[in-house]
């Protein structure tokens, strides 16, 4: 073989050699020993001698490959450094190099130089140097040493035995890496015969179960699960077997200290010349995950109940500014208490609830609004029984049958309730009283609303009697009570204007008491207004419902009769006449008696069509009856 060719291959061999070198070194240094490097069983009866030496040139590791060609044992080699085996001429130059290596100017080096065998003969070598590293990252340099040969065949050996080597590298490399995936991996690795016992596991499964890897051989995977959820491993693995597709599903396991942990279990079927044969499998613990689901879970629930709180407060106060607004409208009392209760069942859906107002007496509370089960309650009480008006705030009682219970309340089917006082210029108008049931709650949020609710019906009550008070001074008589002429003639003119729509009639009589001057000469100066009084409150008690009685001038009432005719008219002004006859007034300690009276009386539309004219037919007919005589009645003409 030409001397050209033989370096061409042997310059070959050296890069492959380096490449292996790289390929072998670093896992098995990595894997087979955690605390120093070795060198692959596989290498000890390779094609060339391998050293291991250090940055002080020591001796570290060697293969048997290297023992037989220099003839010493390992334990001789190791015990020696690199200048003890290399000619000495050679020494300076071939540490120079390796030093280079090990400081990285050179990736690697290729030496030619001779070493030395225990019997002192020399070895021409060639040897390649590059660096490998251990796990704790301690640099070593990989000497891989040749014998100089230079015969053809020879050569075919070495390159020939250089594939077969490389083959099982990689082979080799292969299962280092798997094995290094498998007992390295964070989750567990495992496999199952096809009755689910643990054939195999990592350390991952020690760690997470608490069981060692000799305990939990044998053992059936289902003796991890917790148990509610034998069941559904059991189903997924027969499931696998008969559909031969992976499966997914979440279990809980106990752990051998007795701690649940949440698992993320994977399976697939392994399969032999086409059989399955066992499972292989993969759970990860998903445990601060599922506690991080639940958490979030909990955080959306509140969230949501939050929210729901809002937009029912918002409803709330909606239709507590609405009421708030239909009270402000409202003319009457009996007016408002419609609007209370419709809102009210509204806003408090309550067992019962009830507002209360404090009678002109300031003793007596009665009811003037209920809704739900007005039996639960009483119509009628004295203020002292109620405990939020004897202490002028809200009163509430969590449990009827433990707490301070108000005497108007029959607490026997309720389980709690609230009474909210109702203030208005620090004057008690009444209480909201508001009760439930037993599966009903009474949160902070709606007692707070119950005592807005209060304080805004106190407000519109206290201005509407303000109103009230201010409307019948301006149509009242201060000294009889009845209707003021003002009011007669706007309230005529409108029953006018029905009557007409109605093709109807109506009556009017104007009647005057005979004698009030007499009255006051003997009686004293307030007698004949006490007369006056008296007798409004007679015809009062005595006419119906939609008639009208008014105080007409100083000494004349009128009565407005609608849908009456003449004769009706007629026949009311003497059954009058007939019980002012019976009427006694107590004047001064003394009764006065015998009060008659004189009667005049129209007819719409016989004797006027208009206010005035209606009127002054009625009083002209009551003149003719006073000069008539006394206790006449008189039709107007």
């Amino acid at each position: 073989m030409p001397k050209n060719r033989l370096a061409n291959e042997l310059a070959s061999l050296r890069s492959r050699i380096v490449r292996l070198q790289n390929l072998l070194i670093e896992p098995a240094t990595g894997v087979l020993d955690k605390k120093e490097p070795k060198i692959p069983k596989l290498l000890d009866d390779g094609p060339f001698g391998i050293a291991l030496v250090d940055s002080q040139h020591r001796i570290v590791k060697v293969n048997k490959k290297l023992c037989r060609m220099l003839g010493y044992t390992d334990t001789e080699l190791t015990s020696l450094s690199l200048q003890d085996i290399i000619q000495e001429q050679d020494i300076t130059s071939c540490l120079n190099l390796i030093g280079q290596v090990f400081e990285g100017i050179l990736p690697y080096a290729h030496i030619e130089k001779r070493l030395l065998k225990k019997n002192k003969e020399s070895l021409r070598t060639q040897f390649t140097a590059s660096i490998t590293r251990s796990n704790k990252d301690k640099p070593y340099c990989s000497l891989a040493i040749v014998e100089e040969i230079i015969e053809q065949k020879q050569t075919e050996i070495i390159l020939q035995s250089d594939k077969q080597l490389a083959d099982r590298l990689i082979h080799y490399r292969s299962e280092v890496h798997y094995r290094e995936l498998f007992e390295n991996a964070s989750d567990i690795v495992y496999t199952l015969d096809l009755s689910a016992n643990i054939t195999s596991l990592n350390k991952a499964a020690e760690r997470i179960t608490g069981y060692p890897k000799a305990e939990a051989l044998g053992m059936k995977f289902s003796q991890l699960l917790a148990p509610e959820c034998q069941q559904g491993f059991h189903k997924m693995i027969n499931h696998l077997i008969a559909n031969e597709v992976p499966t997914t599903q979440v279990f809980d396991i106990t752990t051998k200290n007795r701690q649940r942990v949440a698992l993320e279990v994977s399976n697939r079927l392994i399969f032999q010349q086409g059989r399955s044969v066992g499972i292989q499998g993969i759970a990860r613990d998903i445990t601060q995950r599922k506690k991080t689901e639940e958490a979030l879970c909990q955080d959306k629930e509140k969230l949501e109940s939050r929210v729901r709180e809002l937009q029912q407060h918002s409803h709330e106060m909606t239709l507590l500014n609405e009421m708030g607004d239909i009270l402000r409208a409202c003319l009457t009392s009996e007016e408002a208490y419609r609007v209370i209760v419709q809102f009210s069942q509204d806003i408090f859906p309550v067992r019962v609830g009830a507002l209360y107002i404090i009678s002109p007496s300031r003793n007596i509370v009665e009811s003037v609004a209920v809704w739900g089960d007005a039996s639960l309650v009483e119509q009628a009480f004295t203020r002292g029984e109620c405990w939020a008006l004897r202490r002028g705030r809200v009163h509430w009682v969590e449990d009827t049958h433990t707490g301070l219970v108000c005497k108007h309340l029959r607490y026997h089917e309720l389980k709690g309730y609230l009474c909210v006082p109702m203030m208005a210029q620090s004057e008690a108008l009444g209480v909201l009283l508001l009760a439930r049931s037993e599966d009903e709650g009474m949160p902070e949020a709606k007692q707070k609303l119950a005592a807005a609710m209060a304080e805004r019906v106190a407000m519109s009550l206290s201005n509407l009697r303000l109103h009230e008070t201010l409307r019948s001074q301006s149509i009242r008589d201060l000294i009889t009570g009845l209707f003021n002429r003002s009011f007669l003639e706007e309230s005529l003119e409108l029953e006018l204007g029905r009557t007409a729509r109605n093709r109807n009639s109506l009556g009017i009589i104007m009647l005057e008491p005979n004698n009030l001057q007499f009255f006051n000469e003997n009686y004293g100066s307030g007698a004949g207004d006490a007369v006056l009084r008296n007798l409004g409150i007679l015809i009062q008690n005595n006419v119906r419902k939609e008639d009208i009685v008014c105080r007409f001038s100083h000494q004349r009432l009128s009565i407005i009769l609608p849908q009456a005719n003449a004769e009706t008219t007629r026949l009311r002004a003497e059954n009058l006449h007939d019980l002012a006859r019976t009427l006694e007034v107590k004047y001064r300690g003394e009764k006065i008696g015998g009060i008659g009276i004189s009667s005049g009386i129209a007819i719409f539309p016989d004797h006027g069509r208009t206010v005035e004219a209606l009127a002054r037919s009625a009083e002209a007919a009551l003149i003719r009856a006073k000069n008539s005589g006394s206790n006449y009645v008189v039709s107007a003409r």
